[in-house]
């Protein structure tokens, strides 16, 4: 798998992570928020990483 099948697939994990952090602000779930909110930030680190390598 090339660099840009993985980058192509962390865009894609990200898109549904701020998907999932609008539904749970909807419906005020602060609890699974928290936990896309951080899984958001570790795509976009893990993406940032490999941009720069």
């Amino acid at each position: 798998m090339g660099k840009i099948d993985v980058m192509s697939e962390i865009d894609i994990e990200i898109e549904e992570y701020q998907e999932m952090i609008t539904h749970a602000i909807q419906t005020n779930n602060k609890a699974d928020l928290a936990m896309w909110r951080r899984a958001l930030q570790t795509a976009k680190i893990s993406k940032r990483r490999l941009a720069n390598s």
